[in-house]
């Protein structure tokens, strides 16, 4: 331009240029003044990912253990069940020896009743021949008549 005989044009060309050499010269400055800044940054991050890394790594052993508890809460529960079930069977089948037992405590519990007839029977009927007479003599001895 300036050969041209333009000096008018080269002088805001150079002005251009100086400008945009100062903005890219600031703008690198810039960009070495904040490297540590973005290298501590990186780091950050870096350490932030490494942690959300762990924490689901954590979560996933959570919900396993979670899922076991569950599990055990559920066994724990059907052996319950279970175990009440077979404690209602075998409360409904007694063995034969508890079956005489509840037979022997029934003839104890009827037994009160039944003496009161027989003394009843003696003085209804005081004729020395009578059954009832030999029966009354040996509930003196003991019962059964």
């Amino acid at each position: 331009m300036r050969s041209a005989g333009n000096e008018q044009d080269a002088a805001k060309f150079d002005n251009l240029a100086k400008i945009a050499i100062s903005k890219q010269m600031a703008s690198e400055k810039e960009a070495k003044d904040a490297e540590p800044l973005i290298t501590s940054q990186e780091e950050v991050v870096a350490k932030l990912k490494d942690g959300l890394d762990q924490m689901r790594t954590k979560l996933d052993e959570l919900k396993t253990k979670r899922n076991q508890l569950v599990a055990r809460a559920k066994t724990a529960e059907a052996q319950n069940r279970v175990q009440d079930a077979f404690h209602r069977l075998t409360s409904l089948i007694r063995p034969p020896s508890s079956a005489a037992t509840r037979t022997r405590s029934a003839v104890k519990r009827l037994l009160p009743r039944a003496r009161p007839k027989w003394r009843f029977l003696r003085w209804t009927n005081n004729s020395p021949n009578s059954k009832t007479t030999l029966r009354t003599s040996r509930s003196k001895q003991g019962w059964p008549p």
